[in-house]
């Protein structure tokens, strides 16, 4: 009886043991924060944070493909992809910033040519080079004309809803859901400095600044005699209720503001530094005149963030220079709502000299490629967590 009752007891023990040890593994992780001014500062390491039960693993599945190499497409007068936006519905908007005909291409969700508008020119609903476009939260198409220096609203059959006459020229104007917006390239820089200084600002809905985000500087090539052959490191992106800023002079490190530009958190992360091959210098170079070329200088490595966009969820994604795992494929940093990271991906996103080159929504992700012989391609992909 004794020794009936010692091995139920060394049974039970040894189930409790394995309860605990299980219940133990299972924990979440806990993510390193510090404080620094009244701001949290997530801590991320190389190695992501492991999460019990979340979903980590991306699977894409190719929805919708518009090839610029398709005679189709040139056939309607598109030949080339800079910005774009998608509406509630899933029809995508593609701009094309240098045209003699419309501005503006509206497919359908599986990629069928619906109609064009926003035509060249300077009356009422015409662009001349355009910067940006992006749909609102009520479907309104908002484009950013720096040729007419105004705002121009259309709906979504492309016509012309309002416009806004703006004093002086923006580089980039992106709208907020409470009517506040964010501009790039409002104010002129002192061109006597070594270093030029653009803002990235906060404005109201009549665009009078609010408070400036970030500050992004730039080398005056004309005083310094020297032009940065990589492309900066600075961008932005936008959630539901949340601005997210990138900008080299900080290394790896994400600002994350509310759409009052209240500064709420840092989101700081090792990385390992890419260095410059020659075949990088070159391709770079081959994309100036011989004049740029003179004055071109490179770094030892690239900046650690390439750009950023995030999901309708909250979670952040950021493109690195890390090379992916297929030619022309970077690897995207993941992070969840709470800033941590928990997962990276290899994806093919085109960067151009736009500040959105990808965005997620509706588990949809929506790029721009550039395929192996140098066409581009808009290509829509399914967001499957597993």
């Amino acid at each position: 009886m004794m020794k009936t009752r010692w091995r139920m007891r060394k049974v039970l023990i040894l189930a409790l043991f394995l309860m605990l040890a299980f219940g133990c593994g299972q924990k979440a992780p806990q993510v390193e924060k510090i404080t620094e001014d009244g701001v949290e500062v997530v801590i991320n390491h190389l190695k992501p944070y492991t999460f019990p039960g979340e979903k980590t693993t991306i699977v894409l599945e190719k929805e919708c493909v518009i090839d610029l190499e398709d005679p189709a497409i040139s056939d309607i007068g598109f030949y080339d992809i800079n910005v774009f936006g998608v509406d509630s519905a899933g029809n995508i908007y593609l701009m094309a910033m240098q045209t003699q005909t419309d501005h503006i291409f509206k497919f359908t969700r599986n990629g069928d040519f619906v109609k064009a508008f926003g035509h060249n020119g300077n009356g009422p609903g015409e662009l001349s080079r355009p910067l940006h476009i992006w749909v609102t939260s009520n479907d309104e198409i908002f484009v950013a004309d720096a040729g007419n220096t105004k705002l121009a609203y259309f709906d979504r059959e492309g016509n012309l809803l309002r416009e806004k006459s703006l004093k002086s020229v923006i580089a980039i104007t992106h709208p907020l859901t409470n009517k506040n917006f964010i501009t790039f390239g409002m104010v002129m820089p002192e061109e006597g400095q070594d270093y030029l200084e653009y803002p990235l600002n906060l404005c109201d809905e009549n665009l009078k600044p609010i408070k400036a985000l970030e500050t992004f500087r730039l080398e005056n090539y004309r005083v310094t005699k020297r032009i940065l052959g990589t492309q900066p490191g600075f961008g932005f992106a936008t959630s539901s209720d949340r601005i997210y800023t990138v900008n080299e002079a900080r290394g790896y490190e994400v600002y994350v503001h509310d759409f009052e530009g209240t500064l709420v958190r840092k989101i700081r992360k090792e990385h390992k530094p890419v260095k410059i091959d020659e075949d990088d210098k070159k391709r770079a170079l081959d994309r100036l005149n011989e004049f740029q070329r003179q004055y071109t200088y490179f770094p030892e490595t690239y900046p650690p963030c390439r750009s950023l966009f995030s999901d309708h969820q909250g979670r952040l994604f950021v493109v690195t220079y890390e090379p992916g795992e297929n030619p022309g494929e970077n690897m995207v940093d993941v992070f969840n709502p709470e800033g941590a990271f928990f997962g990276r991906v290899s994806w093919n996103i085109l960067h151009g000299n736009t500040p959105i080159a990808a965005f997620a929504k509706s588990d949809r992700l929506y790029c721009v490629q550039e395929k192996q012989n140098g066409y581009k391609q808009f290509v829509v992909e399914k967001l499957t967590w597993k």
